[in-house]
C-alpha cells in the first residue's frame, strides 16, 4: 500500500505539471508530443521501480565503505547459537494504539472494495452504452457515404473492415471498439468532402489504437480511484487523443484544406446537441472555448516541432523524481533488486553451495569494518539496540522468512544498512545503539540489511574469540539444510501437509538416548505454524537418525483437550477390537508403500500418567516385519486419526 501511495503522488505531480503547462506545451511541441508524453504519466502511476541514481553520487557512494558495510547479527553457522549484539525491543510501547494487522486489513479491504466498485461502474456504463447503441444503430445505406469510407480507408492503408452505422443517440461522429472497430454517424446529412475529413479523423483514431490507450488510462484510474487527480489525467488523455488526431490528419494539408478541416470541426461541435453517453464519445466539454482554440491552433500551425530535447528532459525528470520516493530500486543490469523470486535467486543471488556464510563475510569484510565493530562492542551499554517502534507482526514474519533465505539460499541485500542518522529510512544510530524504523512498512531490502548487519557483527566478534572446533559426530551425515528438506518431505508424505511457510527449528542431538523408535544421535526438526491463537495449532516434529536410517514423524496439536481420554473400560474394548490393528497396517501400507511380510502386530501398553510421553488419548501399535524392521504407529482415540509413525530398519 505504501508503494501505491508513492506511485499516486508521483503520478499526480506529473499530471499537474502537464495540465498546468498544457497551453505552452501544445504551442511549443504540438499535440502529437503531448499525446505520447501522457504515456510517461501512466508509467509513473503504475511502475513501482526506480533507476537508483544514488550510488552514482560521491556523497552516497562514500557510505559503501567496502562494497558492503551492512551487517546482521544472528550467526548460527558461525557461533553455534543465535547471538544478538543489539537486541530488538520497544522503547515506545504505545506507538500503535490500533493493532497493525487489523488496521492493514481494514485499509486493504477499503481500497480493493473501492477499486472493484470503480471497475464495475465503468463496465456497467460501457455495457449500457453499447446496449443502447446496438438497439438504435442501423447500417449506413447511403452509397455515397459507403464509397467515401472505402476510398478513405484505401487512401490511409486501412485493410480491416470497419463497421459503418448511424444512430439518433449520437450528436457527432464517433469511433468505438477495440477488437471490432466501428464508426457511428449521427442521423443527419453530410457534405461528401466534409464526410471525408470526418472519416480521416476517425480512422486516425483507429490506426493509433486510441481506444486501447483510453482503456489503459481507465484501468490506471481504477487502480488509483481514491485520487481525484487520476480522473484529471484520464480526461486530459482523452483530450490529448483529439489534439494528436487533429495534428496527424492535417499534417500534410495545405492552408485551404486545413481551413476546411477547421470548419468541419466547428460544424460538428455546433451541431452536437446531445450529451455524451459514455466517456469515450464526444463530450460537451469539447465546446469549451479554450479547447476549441487549442485544436484550431494545432490545425493551422504548420511548424516543425523539435521534441527530442524536451522528451529527454521529461524522462530524466521522472527518473530523478522517482528517486525521492521509496520505490523498488533497479540495478545497472535493469533487474529489480527487491523482487526476490526463486528463478532470480537461482540466476543471480544464490551463492555456491560450498560458499558458507563465513566464506561470504571472509570476502566482504575489511579490517576497518572489523575494527569498527570491535569499537562499537567495547562501548556498548548492552541496554541499547532498541527501536523507535516495534516491528509489526507482518514485518516479523518477513524477517523470519528472509533470515532463512539469507542462510539457506544466499539471499543478500544490495545496499548497506546505514549507520548515519538520516532521512526516514532504516538506519542504526550507533551513538545510542538505537534502530530507526520508518513509520511505513519496512521493505524486504531493509530487513535483509538488518539481517546481514547482525550476522556480520557476530562474524567479527567470532574472530576476536574464535570458538573451539568440535568434532562432527559420526551420525551427522547430512547438513542442517538437507535434514530440513528431508523432514519436509516426510511430513508431506505422512500427513499430506505443505509446511513450506512453517517456522523451522532444527538441531542435532549428540547424546545417545531413546527417543521413540529413534535413538540419538539424530536430527530433531520441528515445524510450527506462524499464526496467532489458531483453533488447532498443528506442529510437526521429525527425528532422523542417519546411522540407522530410523525416523519418526509426529503431528502435535495444541488442541489436545478436543481428543477423548480413554478410561480403563474403553482401553479393554480397543484391545479386543481388531479394526484398530487393521487401521495401523493400512496406514503403514498407505504412507510407506510397505509390501513386505508382516510377522507380528501388537498393541503397545498405554503409558501411565507418570510415564515419559504420557498420552492417554492415543492407541499405539508396533508392526514387526519379517526382515526384522518395525513400524510404530500412534492413533488418536476414537477416530483413528494418525498422530505419529516411526520406522526402524
Amino acid at each position: 500500500m505504501y508503494i501505491l501511495l508513492c506511485l499516486t503522488v508521483l503520478g499526480s505531480i506529473a499530471t499537474l505539471l502537464l495540465i498546468g503547462f498544457k497551453p505552452l506545451l501544445l504551442k511549443k511541441y504540438g499535440g502529437n508530443w503531448y499525446y505520447y508524453i501522457w504515456i510517461l504519466v501512466l508509467i509513473s502511476f503504475c511502475f513501482p521501480f526506480k533507476v537508483d541514481i544514488a550510488p552514482y553520487f560521491e556523497t552516497i557512494a562514500s557510505i559503501k565503505n567496502s562494497e558492503l558495510i551492512v551487517m546482521e547479527g544472528f550467526a548460527p553457522l558461525i557461533l553455534g547459537e543465535e547471538v544478538q549484539l543489539f537486541p530488538q525491543a520497544t522503547i515506545i510501547p504505545d506507538i500503535q494504539v490500533i493493532p497493525a494487522v487489523s488496521l492493514e486489513i481494514m485499509v486493504y479491504g477499503i481500497y480493493f472494495l473501492g477499486m472493484i466498485v470503480c471497475i464495475v461502474y465503468y463496465s456497467v456504463m460501457y455495457f449500457i452504452f453499447m446496449k443502447r447503441i446496438k438497439d438504435t444503430t442501423k447500417p449506413v445505406e447511403n452509397t455515397e457515404y459507403i464509397h467515401c469510407l472505402m476510398e478513405t480507408s484505401s487512401y490511409m492503408g486501412v485493410t480491416k473492415k470497419i463497421g459503418f452505422k448511424e444512430s439518433p443517440l449520437v450528436g457527432s461522429p464517433m469511433y468505438i471498439g477495440i477488437t471490432k472497430p466501428m464508426i457511428i454517424l449521427p442521423v443527419q446529412k453530410f457534405n461528401v468532402m466534409e464526410l471525408g475529413l470526418i472519416l480521416k479523423h476517425e480512422l486516425t483514431h483507429y490506426k493509433r489504437r486510441d481506444m486501447l490507450y483510453r482503456f489503459i488510462a481507465v484501468m490506471v484510474h481504477c487502480v488509483h480511484w481514491f485520487n481525484p487527480i487520476s480522473y484529471l489525467a484520464l480526461h486530459n488523455i482523452n483530450e490529448a487523443c483529439e489534439y494528436a488526431c487533429d495534428e496527424a490528419v492535417t499534417n500534410c494539408m495545405d492552408k485551404e484544406s486545413k481551413q476546411a478541416y477547421g470548419y468541419m470541426l466547428l460544424n460538428q461541435i455546433k451541431s452536437s446537441t446531445k450529451e455524451s453517453l459514455f466517456l469515450f464519445g464526444f463530450s460537451q466539454k469539447e465546446k469549451k472555448k479554450n479547447i476549441i482554440k487549442r485544436r484550431l491552433h494545432i490545425i493551422m500551425n504548420g511548424k516543425k516541432y523539435k521534441t527530442i530535447p524536451i522528451t529527454c528532459v521529461s524522462i530524466m525528470a521522472l527518473v530523478l523524481g522517482a528517486n525521492f520516493f521509496d520505490l523498488y530500486p533497479v540495478n545497472q543490469e535493469g533487474v529489480p533488486i527487491e523482487e526476490y523470486t526463486q528463478e532470480d535467486l537461482e540466476k543471480s543471488t544464490t551463492i555456491d553451495p560450498e560458499t558458507t556464510i563465513k566464506g561470504y563475510f571472509d570476502k566482504t569484510t575489511s579490517q576497518e569494518d572489523i575494527q569498527m565493530i570491535y569499537t562499537m562492542a567495547d562501548n556498548a551499554n548492552h541496554n541499547g539496540g532498541v527501536g523507535n517502534r516495534s516491528l509489526r507482526d507482518s514485518e516479523e514474519d518477513r524477517l523470519d522468512g528472509l533470515r532463512e533465505e539469507f542462510i539457506n539460499e544466499g539471499m543478500r541485500p544490495k545496499v548497506p544498512l546505514s549507520l548515519i542518522v538520516e532521512g526516514e529510512g532504516l538506519y542504526l544510530d550507533t551513538s545510542n545503539e538505537t534502530y530507526h524504523y520508518p513509520q511505513r512498512d519496512v521493505t524486504d531490502e531493509e530487513l535483509l540489511q538488518l539481517i546481514e548487519w547482525r550476522f556480520r557483527v557476530n562474524y567479527a566478534l567470532s574472530l576476536r574469540n574464535p570458538p573451539q572446533e568440535e568434532a562432527v559426530p559420526s551420525g551427522e551425515m547430512m547438513s542442517e539444510e538437507e535434514a530440513i528438506a528431508v523432514a519436509r518431505d516426510k511430513v508431506k508424505k505422512v500427513f499430506d501437509e505443505d509446511i513450506t511457510d512453517f517456522k523451522v527449528d532444527a538441531g542435532f542431538q549428540h547424546h545417545d538416548s531413546g527417543v521413540g523408535v529413534v535413538r540419538k544421535p539424530a536430527w530433531f526438526i520441528e515445524f510450527e505454524k506462524d499464526e496467532i491463537n489458531p483453533l488447532n495449532w498443528n506442529r510437526y516434529v521429525v527425528f532422523l537418525n542417519y546411522e540407522t536410517n530410523s525416523e519418526e514423524v509426529i503431528c502435535m496439536s495444541n488442541d489436545i483437550d478436543s481428543y477423548m481420554t480413554m478410561n480403563k473400560m474403553q482401553e479393554e474394548i480397543v484391545a479386543n477390537d481388531p479394526s484398530w490393528a487393521e487401521r495401523a497396517v493400512e496406514i503403514v501400507v498407505e504412507k510407506y508403500g510397505e509390501t513386505g511380510t508382516i510377522k507380528e502386530v501388537y498393541q503397545k501398553d498405554t503409558p501411565t500418567e507418570f510415564s515419559e510421553g504420557y498420552e492417554p488419548h492415543t492407541v499405539n501399535f508396533r508392526i514387526n516385519m519379517e526382515d526384522e524392521s518395525f513400524y510404530s504407529v500412534s492413533m488418536y482415540y476414537p477416530n483413528k486419526e494418525l498422530r505419529k509413525i516411526g520406522y526402524t530398519p
